[in-house]
């Protein structure tokens, strides 16, 4: 597979706050500056799966159990290892629809973002075979989360593509 890189940076963002906001709905799209925090600049990296596409910053690793260690969670997932021949991601309606949640409760407060530069996928020929870019990114407040106390709590994180093939991570998180 070659890639054909197009210099097209875009940068949405919204904030869901009920279960019925839809990502891929252009209509929930705001321009906004780019997250302050990504990957590159939080000291508290970590890869909660060893097939997880991203990485997710909030959380650290000790003593074998993963804590939170700040107000803010957000998850970067990485749009080509979830990509396949046939995928045209180049907007909000063609996305993969991404939920999270924590202890089974679906979180709504999520500041969303999309990013990057808008990569054509073309075959041994030549021919486009779709498109995809960098990244889409998930921040939330667990202690803005109903009832959520101290103790081990579990995020879920499903991933739902066009044609209905779904990827689910989950794992558990300690608060202190």
């Amino acid at each position: 597979m070659v890639r054909v890189f197009m210099f097209v940076v875009v940068i949405l963002a919204l904030t869901a706050c009920d279960s019925d906001v839809d990502l891929r709905s252009p209509m929930n799209a705001v321009t906004t500056p780019s997250p302050q925090s990504t990957p590159e600049t939080d000291s508290e990296v970590l890869v909660p799966a060893q097939d997880f596409p991203g990485v997710v910053t909030g959380l650290d690793m000790r003593n074998n159990q993963i804590y939170l260690v700040a107000d803010e969670i957000c998850v970067y997932l990485r749009q080509a290892p979830l990509w396949e021949p046939g995928d045209y991601w180049n907007g909000f309606d063609t996305l993969p629809s991404v939920m999270i949640s924590v202890d089974q409760e679906q979180v709504t407060e999520l500041e969303r973002f999309v990013s990057g530069v808008l990569e054509f996928e073309v075959d041994e020929s030549g021919n486009e075979v779709g498109t995809h870019g960098y990244s889409m990114d998930f921040c939330f407040s667990p202690l803005a989360i109903r009832g959520i106390q101290a103790g081990s709590h579990t995020i879920a994180i499903s991933i739902v593509k066009i044609s209905g093939k779904t990827y689910s991570y989950s794992w558990v998180f300690n608060i202190i």
